[in-house]
């Protein structure tokens, strides 16, 4: 890099860039939610030669998303690594895939104690499945035939279990 010039966020994340630029690249990358960083998250994500930029980089493609992110998160949450474990089970609440739901189960078992309280936080945060709302009204909510209301009328003095 010529001196005194600097290069935009995605160029940074070169390996021939010093990794003081490299970590703060990928750490602005993430809050700002810049779709085109994803395929360079995606292959510094997958160089767990180099722990801290790898790290980062799974924690900015899960506050990014997009597709591409699903199957490097998921990569994440099965490697070796206690570190990109740990980001993974932090991050993969943002995609709510039945892959996902597994993969945060997986690390709710975790050996590292972290990991498995940041999987179960995760979990609550996505919150329990729920079915389709027609089959959570129940039968007397659910639409009738045309021309007639989804749910009953409500009738002036139905429902009170007092008087005024």
């Amino acid at each position: 890099m010529a001196r005194g010039r600097r290069p935009g966020l995605l160029a940074a994340l070169t390996p021939d860039e010093p990794p003081a630029l490299r970590r703060a690249a990928v750490e602005a990358l993430g809050p700002l939610g810049h779709l085109p960083a994803v395929p360079a998250l995606v292959t510094l994500a997958g160089d767990e030669e180099e722990p801290p930029p790898c790290g980062r980089a799974v924690t900015a493609l899960g506050r990014i998303g997009g597709g591409e992110a699903i199957p490097v998160l998921l990569g994440a949450a099965r490697s070796n690594s206690e570190t990109l474990r740990l980001r993974a089970a932090e991050t993969l609440v943002s995609f709510r895939t039945e892959e996902v739901i597994t993969a945060l189960t997986d690390l709710a078992a975790d050996a590292e104690p972290k990991t498995a309280e940041a999987a179960v936080d995760s979990l609550a945060r996505i919150g329990p499945r729920q079915p389709p709302l027609p089959a959570r009204a129940g039968a007397r909510h659910s639409p009738g035939p045309a021309g007639t209301p989804a749910l009953p009328a409500v009738r002036p003095g139905q429902g009170r279990t007092r008087p005024r």
